[in-house]
Order: structure tokens, then C-alpha cells, then sequence
């Protein structure tokens, strides 16, 4: 592997600028959270619902007293859970985001220092402090950019051979976001390369038992609620009927993984992240080949998770990403600015060469004005519209989903029994009521109706639902005539952010259900 230089006056300086750019970086996530009460997505009030429940009744389930497994990130209800009884759910949520971009970011400056020397390492370290959609995510409440820290960590102590620490980090990142496990195979891989180590039953035992002691604990633990071997929420989106993903959606993710949806940008940054991939891969290193291809194998992995979800990765306001299906592409998005960086690296190394001096500085000045300030300019572009992207999706969901929350705490008894669409923000506003959840995701009954055949409105009426809370268009079973609906109120959503479908989804109905024969 070809010596990394490192100048000892910037040695001597860079972690004072790191540690400005992080603080500087950071901050601005942290006030983007801080300024805007709420969170933009009803995933994470699913969360918020999880700590609840184990702070007041020591159950992991989304009923109180009934232990459930529908969450695909259980590590992270119990990161936010000491915060919570503290500071309260909501902000323990986008601290825990804001601490876990940290160690993203910190990540990024130590993997980079290691590869290609304290200017890459500033240099991935301020792109993912300072970028604007990463900022988002990690005060939406969600738990990506927490298992990208972990996955990026688990990077650092694979270049370092430390086996234990590694199996360790894919373990956490398994329970933070189940495609993490993609990453232990290529964890595999450097072990396998690795000519002390392969050998060795210790290394290998490090490496793989915490996570596959992780994935079969959890299997056990689901499969004893529902007879089924995964989380509630992983299997029902299997059963969901694709949909084939349009030219929109596939725009929605390529625009969430570059830096911006212009057209303009798009050659300059595909130019970067191949030389960032030459960079890496002319090394010869296992870590260079894991930094490739995993990020490939999580990319192929998204699309098709999209595709299982129903897609609309793009949104309403032009380009800016819908915040449901953001997340599954943000979490690749820290890979990318990091091939997108050590690509800067390499260009500043070529033009630094023998063989190129004799070109004029105004030349070479002028080549990387056209590589990097599109890439700027667009990069500003995003930033400039993210507060209003976020604001805007936390606003509707107060005024939709909680205000229906508060109406039905103010108006059903304490024991009543409700089913509803959407089972976060809803259904955080009812702390006493039970709530079946529709689609199947928190609801062990409902996936079973699913999973086996079971006949829907049966199912409903066996578990003594009382009322709904719905999308109408969700459940065209309630046109069954076994069930009459006394409609009791309707909220309307119009130029919805969250489901940018029109004419659909327009409004949620508040229904009194009353059974034939009762």
C-alpha cells in the first residue's frame, strides 16, 4: 500500500479544525431539530410509542402489557429509553440522532485519515457534518444515520484487525437496521484475506457468533410471538404487493445519494466517486473492496425494498426527497459523499504530479472550479430548502395525525378498542386504548391475516374493534356488509407532503363500527 505523507504542521493542527468543523456542522442539525416541535414521520412516533410502553410498563410492545416484535430497530427504542425519561421521547429522539451524526462524522475522520491522511479525513468529515439531508435524518427521530455510525466503525476497527470490536458493531447495526447484515459477509471477506488471522478459530468466533447469536435470538424472540422467524414490519412487506418502480422513484433515490437532482452536477460527481473508487481499489486493500461493493449490495438491497414499500421516492416540492422513503436510501448516502471526498483527494494528488506541473496553475485552478462548484452550488441548493422540507412534513403530521390522536383520547372511553391506518403519531395521543394496527406492522393478529389467508374483517371483529381511524382507500374490506360504519368525523389532507399521490389518501374518517348480528 503506497505511504500516506502527513505534514506535521497539519498534523499538529487538524484536530482543532476537525473539532470545529464537527462543532460548526452538527449545531446546525442540532437547531434544525430544536427549532421545529414534532417529528416528520409516523415510523418514529412508532418508536416514540415502544419507549412509552417501556417506561411506564416495562413491556416492549406497542399495547401496553403486550410484548410485540413489529419494530426493525429495537436497539434504538432502547438507545432513546434512558434519554427519554429525562428530557421526554420526542427530544430524546433527536439528541440520540444528533449524538449518533456525531459519531458518523467522527467515524468518517478516522477511516479517512487511515486510508488517504488528514485531508481526506477533514474533508469526509466536513461533507457528512455539514450535509444538509444527513442534518434531516438524524432529528426525523429515525435510526439510520445511527447504524450507518455503526457500520462506518465497524470499518475503522476492521482496518485495524481488532475481530471482537467488529462482530460487535455488526451486531449493533443488525438491530438497528436488519441490511446491515450485508456488512458481515464483507467483514468476512478481510478476514479471509488476511493472512495471520484466517486461520485462527478465535478470529472467526469474534467476528461472526455476536451477530449471528443477535439474528437467532431475535428470530427465536419473533417466531414465539407470531410463528413467524422475522420482525412483524420486515415480513409484512413481503406480503405487500409490489409495484414497479418508476422513472421517478428511481430519480427520488439517485437524487438522495448525490449531492443534488440537477442534471449539472450529475457528470462531475460520477466523474469523483470513480476516482474515488480507483483511489481505494488501486491500493490493493480488503477494507478498499469492502467500502466498494457493500454499499452496491445495500444499494441493490434498497431498490428492492422500495419496490416491496410501493416507491414514490420523489416528492411534491420538485426534488427534495419524501421522508418515508428517504431513509432507506440516506443510509447508503454517507458511502457515497465518502467515495465522493477521497475522489477530491485523488484529483488534488493528480494535479500535484511531476508530470502535470508544467500545466498552468490557472488550469488547474479552473479544473476543479468545474468538478467542485456545481457540486457546491447544488449542495446549497438543497440546504437553503431543508428547513422548509422539515418543518413542512412535521407540520402535517401534527395536524393530521395528532390532531385525530387528541380527538379520539377526548372522546372514546379509556378501554375502547381502536384500529387505525397509520400507527405512530395517532396512536401515540391514546396511552390506555388498544389499537390494532391495520396493516399488520405492530399487530401480531393482523400479520397472521396476511401471512396465512385468514379472512380480514373476521379477524377485526374477533379482536372487538370498536371504532376505526382510516385511510378509506386503504381497506376497501369495510365495504363488506357484515360491518355498517357511522362515520363520527373526517380530517382532510390536502397538497399532502407526506403521500404526494393525487387524488388519493385525501382524507382520514374517524368511524363507530356496528357489527351484523350485534
Amino acid at each position: 500500500m503506497p505511504a500516506v505523507f502527513v505534514s506535521p504542521s497539519l498534523e499538529s493542527r487538524h484536530y482543532f479544525l476537525i473539532s470545529l468543523l464537527l462543532a460548526a456542522g452538527i449545531a446546525q442539525a442540532a437547531w434544525l431539530g430544536l427549532a421545529t416541535p414534532g417529528l416528520p414521520i409516523d415510523d418514529a412516533w412508532i418508536h416514540l410509542v415502544y419507549v412509552r410502553n417501556l417506561l411506564e410498563h416495562g413491556v416492549f410492545g406497542y399495547n401496553p402489557g403486550e410484548w410485540e416484535n413489529g419494530s426493525t430497530a429495537p436497539l434504538w427504542v432502547l438507545l432513546i429509553t434512558p434519554l427519554a425519561a429525562v428530557i421526554g421521547p420526542v427530544s430524546a429522539a433527536k439528541w440520540m440522532g444528533v449524538l449518533s451524526l456525531v459519531a458518523l462524522a467522527t467515524g468518517a475522520w478516522v477511516l479517512g485519515r487511515r486510508l488517504l491522511g488528514p485531508w481526506a479525513a477533514i474533508l469526509a468529515a466536513f461533507v457528512i457534518s455539514w450535509d444538509p439531508w444527513l442534518a434531516e435524518l438524524a432529528v426525523s427521530g429515525m435510526e439510520p444515520v445511527a447504524a450507518s455510525a455503526a457500520l462506518l466503525w465497524l470499518c475503522v476497527t476492521l482496518q485495524q484487525r481488532n475481530w471482537f470490536a467488529a462482530g460487535l458493531l455488526a451486531a449493533v447495526a443488525i438491530l438497528l437496521r436488519p441490511e446491515s447484515g450485508l456488512w458481515l459477509p464483507a467483514a468476512m471477506i478481510v478476514l479471509l484475506l488476511d493472512a495471520d488471522a484466517r486461520r485462527q478459530v478465535s478470529a472467526w468466533a469474534a467476528l461472526c457468533l455476536p451477530s449471528l447469536l443477535v439474528v437467532g435470538g431475535w428470530m427465536f424472540y419473533s417466531w414465539t410471538l407470531s410463528g413467524l422467524p422475522m420482525p412483524n414490519t420486515f415480513v409484512q412487506k413481503v406480503y405487500l404487493p409490489s409495484q414497479p418502480l418508476q422513472w421517478h422513484d428511481q430519480l427520488g433515490l439517485f437524487h438522495m445519494l448525490y449531492l443534488s437532482p440537477h442534471w449539472w452536477v450529475s457528470i462531475p460527481a460520477v466523474l469523483l466517486l470513480m476516482a474515488g473508487v480507483w483511489q481505494l481499489l488501486r491500493r490493493l486493500s480488503p477494507m478498499s473492496w469492502v467500502l466498494v461493493i457493500a454499499p452496491v449490495g445495500l444499494l441493490l438491497f434498497t431498490l428492492g425494498y422500495v419496490k416491496l414499500g410501493g416507491g414514490y421516492a420523489s416528492a411534491p416540492q420538485g426534488w427534495l426527497p419524501n421522508t418515508y422513503f428517504a431513509r432507506y436510501a440516506l443510509f447508503l448516502r454517507p458511502w457515497f459523499l465518502l467515495l465522493l471526498c477521497f475522489g477530491i483527494v485523488q484529483c488534488w494528488q493528480w494535479l500535484s504530479q511531476r508530470s502535470v506541473h508544467r500545466m498552468p496553475i490557472i488550469s488547474k485552478a479552473l479544473l476543479l472550479l468545474v468538478m467542485l462548484v456545481p457540486i457546491l452550488m447544488s449542495w446549497q441548493a438543497v440546504r437553503a430548502n431543508i428547513n422548509r422540507h422539515y418543518q413542512a412534513h412535521c407540520h402535517e403530521m401534527e395536524q393530521m395525525h395528532g390532531n385525530v390522536g387528541q380527538w379520539l383520547a377526548s372522546v372514546l372511553p379509556a378501554d375502547a378498542v381502536v384500529a387505525v391506518s397509520d400507527a405512530g403519531r395517532l396512536r401515540y395521543e391514546l396511552p390506555t386504548q388498544q389499537v390494532v394496527d391495520l396493516v399488520g406492522l405492530n399487530s401480531v393478529p393482523m400479520l397472521q391475516v396476511y401471512a396465512y389467508g385468514i379472512d380480514w374483517l373476521s379477524m377485526v371483529h374477533a379482536l372487538g374493534v370498536q371504532y376505526f381511524a382510516v385511510w378509506p382507500d386503504w381497506h376497501p374490506q369495510l365495504q363488506d356488509a357484515r360491518v355498517r360504519l357511522e362515520p363520527l368525523a373526517v380530517y382532510g389532507r390536502k397538497n399532502s407532503v407526506l403521500f404526494p399521490v393525487e387524488g388519493t389518501y385525501d382524507e382520514m374518517v374517524i368511524y363507530r363500527a356496528h357489527w351484523q348480528g350485534e
